[in-house]
């Protein structure tokens, strides 16, 4: 799954994907903590702590979502190009993490599902870690043939969420009730120019910005 890069015909100065670091796993921090009841039965404890184990994964999803979107740029109609200055605004944020029912090494949880995963190359920012809003990105537009055009762009980045059952191996959780939880993690970064009046190519998270912000368009 590649964080595909979106061109828009007639533009240069177009965004660059964020690069994403190789060593995020060394920094990754340790998942919230559950805590069994002391009114369960021994048969039915979640284990408190799991070093080693079988994952099994219920639902994984992969999906680019919009984290940003700029102000409107409008530019008046008489030129055939123009430089303009984008300054954005966040929509939601994204930051990786692991709940689970007991002790569980986040890192063991991400690299899990890098492996689930065909990554082909990417690699997922681990706990703690915030999907970044851009402050402000400058572009040149070319061929506006003399109309009037009114801009936008969106930035989002690719988010997977799963939920699993983790049979533990080892440790005191070994003969104990599997340990489950949920994670979420991004990756990437995408970018894309949009213009008001246009239809955007059918992406949803492209859809979105779309609908959130040309909407109140002036002609």
């Amino acid at each position: 799954m590649k964080a595909n890069r979106m061109a828009w015909a007639g533009l240069v100065c177009l965004l660059a994907a964020a690069a994403v670091s190789c060593d995020t796993r060394s920094g990754a921090s340790s998942a919230p903590s559950g805590t069994p009841s002391s009114a369960a039965s021994p048969s039915s404890l979640a284990p408190s702590s799991c070093a080693k184990g079988t994952f099994h994964w219920g639902k994984v999803s992969d999906s680019p979502k919009t984290i940003a979107v700029s102000q409107l740029v409008r530019v008046k109609a008489g030129k055939d190009s123009a430089k303009v200055t984008f300054r954005f605004a966040p929509v939601r944020s994204v930051v990786a993490h692991v709940e689970a029912s007991g002790e569980v090494s986040d890192k063991m949880v991400y690299r899990a599902l890098e492996k689930r995963l065909d990554m082909d190359g990417w690699l997922l920012w681990h706990n703690g870690k915030a999907a970044p809003v851009p402050g402000k990105q400058e572009a040149t537009f070319l061929d506006l043939e003399g109309r009037s055009r009114q801009f936008l762009e969106v930035h989002g980045v690719h988010v997977v969420e799963a939920s699993f059952a983790l049979d533990c191996a080892t440790g005191s959780g070994a003969s104990a009730a599997p340990l489950y939880g949920s994670v979420t993690a991004w990756y990437g970064s995408d970018e894309a120019g949009l213009v008001c009046g246009v239809e955007p190519a059918k992406k949803r998270w492209f859809r979105e910005a779309y609908d959130m912000v040309c909407a109140g368009a002036r002609s």
